[in-house]
């Protein structure tokens, strides 16, 4: 049930299981106060102006599918403005997201990404857009730009690392709890989150644990309490079908099984909410920042 960012990797990481994803509700409460690790916000940084400069070739562009030029820094020096990310790089505890200014986010093992970091790129810049500084591409039924900067790679196509465009902020968070929020206790319901957390957590979050391009599915109503039974999967199938523009792609690529699976998951998840009301998620949500 991902928004409109077809043109974007296409499934987000898949950290490993923490033990902490079957605790008891309490502890599933604690976890979203839990306060990011570090974040490094991109625009207006001054920091970045200190870093070298760089003319990057990507020949295949997933966004413009096309060769495009770029300049950008490299993502290990802008990696490298986090603090203690070298540390935090060398074990398996921590997540990184990687958020664009609608809410995507793009969540993935920090190890993984700190291992190919020399081949990242933070592009600002489109060397073919001349004084525009950024080309438009199409995204689904619009036109939109990278702008404010886009995280490109070049070397060998690698389907496991993300390319998010219109990224505003980098975050470091305990990888235990980047996805435990949403994983569910009955293993019934686990090949569905499987699914889930590779095809919809990017744009929609779940116990409020995801992005926030399109809406939250589980908290203070499960989606699968007001969506007729019968039409949730063909929605999921394809949302064009039932709204005119609809943000959210097709997912043709999916099995029916898959399908069926992610329903199963998002009903299973109704008995496993962290707030019954808009008041109560609100103060989930600003405990978190504080």
């Amino acid at each position: 049930m991902a928004a409109v960012r077809s043109s974007r990797e296409p499934s987000a990481l898949s950290p490993t299981r923490s033990g902490t994803a079957s605790a008891p509700c309490s502890e599933r409460r604690m976890a979203l106060v839990l306060i990011a690790l570090a974040t490094l916000t991109l625009p207006g940084n001054e920091r970045l102006s200190n870093l070298q400069i760089h003319r990057v070739i990507v020949p295949a562009d997933p966004a413009f599918q096309r060769e495009m030029r770029y300049q950008a820094w490299s993502l290990a020096d802008v990696l490298s403005l986090l603090p203690a990310v070298e540390s935090l790089a060398g074990g398996d505890e921590t997540a990184i997201s990687f958020v664009a200014a609608d809410g995507y986010r793009a969540t993935a093992p920090l190890r993984s990404v700190w291992e190919a970091r020399k081949r990242g790129y933070v592009a600002f810049r489109d060397l073919g857009a001349g004084a525009r500084k950024w080309k438009a591409f199409r995204a689904g039924k619009s036109r939109i730009t990278p702008a404010p900067f886009y995280l490109v790679w070049t070397g060998a196509k690698d389907p496991s690392l993300p390319w998010p465009y219109q990224l505003v902020r980098i975050e470091l968070a305990p990888l235990g709890e980047a996805f435990a929020r949403a994983f569910p206790r009955n293993p019934a319901a686990r090949p569905g989150f499987d699914v889930f957390r590779a095809n919809c957590m990017s744009c929609h979050s779940l116990n409020l644990a995801g992005g926030s391009v399109g809406p939250e599915l589980n908290v203070p109503r499960n989606v699968t309490e007001y969506w007729i039974a019968g039409e949730l999967a063909p929605y999921v199938r394809n949302a064009s079908a039932f709204h005119f523009r609809a943000r959210m792609p097709a997912f043709e690529s999916l099995t029916e099984r898959q399908i069926a699976d992610v329903v199963r998951y998002l009903r299973a998840m109704k008995d496993e909410k962290v707030c019954s009301s808009t008041a109560a998620c609100e103060e989930l949500v600003r405990a978190r920042k504080d």
